[in-house]
């Protein structure tokens, strides 16, 4: 099995087994993106190099009020909750990215963020998110 197929297998598999899952839209091209009012989450047909951009929305899904609760989706977010949450959701699409068998040397976040702490507490969110998603690890 090609890293392709692999990798929508994995997707399906994840979405077959989400608990109270988004609903899935498909597309033929395009950027992957998840709506928290619509519960929605949306990518491509053939996500070919989308794989790790489709796993960041589908983390970014766990923080709906149905799921982990990680925010209000009737109120903005601040820019602090924002950058919170891009960042549990990069480090949840890059653990599931490297359990496709697609390891990647770094981890890369152009953020503003210097706590190390806030940063250790953002993992350990990020991998609440990713057991609700395909259970432990």
């Amino acid at each position: 099995m090609n890293f392709v197929d692999k990798g929508i297998e994995k997707i399906e598999e994840i979405l077959a087994s989400y608990p109270n899952g988004p609903e899935l839209e498909r597309f033929d091209a395009g950027a992957s993106c998840y709506d928290p009012v619509k519960d929605k989450l949306c990518i491509p047909r053939n996500p070919l190099d989308h794989f790790q951009e489709a796993f960041h929305e589908l983390i970014h899904s766990t923080g709906h009020p149905t799921r982990l609760n990680r925010w209000d989706i009737t109120q903005p977010i601040s820019p602090r909750e924002r950058e919170l949450e891009e960042i549990l959701a990069d480090i949840g699409s890059f653990e599931l990215y490297n359990r496709l068998g697609m390891l990647q040397k770094q981890f890369w976040y152009n953020g503003k963020t210097t706590s190390v702490r806030w940063f250790y507490g953002t993992r350990s969110l990020s991998q609440n998110a990713l057991h609700f998603c395909e259970g432990p690890v």
